[in-house]
């Protein structure tokens, strides 16, 4: 999740735990070639500063574990989302990696054969509320389309 959607992640989550000889900057700000590029050289000096890797990892274990406990609380945390192109049903859960209080990202997690959900990658908030919306209007505490920044990501395709 970490090194395949680095361009996902918050710039403030990454920001705490900078990869060593990488100089953080807003991507947004970027030509798409050179944001991906950019992108592409963040993943890898992630995956080289083992423990930039181990910090950002255990945050994220951490902001599923509090997602967990928050769909628990209230099942309807979890939003279903509808995959179109691969006819999947999965569920969006809301990630909060600088912040306990303030979601960041959603977690698409899917059932497996066996009855588990396993997830396998993250959506920043504007990609998940349209997504969801496919489905149902969002009937969430965390998918408020008033409180989703849509000037982040309009480039990149999923």
């Amino acid at each position: 999740i970490l090194l395949d959607n680095a361009g996902r992640l918050p710039l403030n989550f990454l920001s705490e735990n900078p990869p060593k000889e990488f100089t953080l900057k807003n991507p947004n700000i970027l030509p798409i070639n050179e944001r991906l590029e950019y992108y592409r050289n963040l993943a890898t000096a992630i995956e080289k500063d083992t423990k930039a890797y181990r910090n950002l990892t255990n945050r994220l274990k951490d902001a599923i574990t509090l997602a967990l406990k928050r769909i628990q609380w209230n099942f309807k945390t979890a939003i279903p989302m509808y995959y179109p192109t691969m006819d999947k049903m999965s569920l969006l859960l809301p990630l909060s990696l600088v912040d306990d209080e303030i979601v960041d990202i959603a977690l698409v997690a899917e059932k497996t054969k066996s009855g588990n959900y396993i997830g396998h990658t993250i959506l920043p908030l504007n990609w998940a509320y349209s997504n969801a919306r496919l489905v149902a209007r969002p009937d969430s505490d965390w998918l408020v389309a008033e409180e989703i920044d849509t000037a982040t990501d309009e480039d990149e395709n999923e």
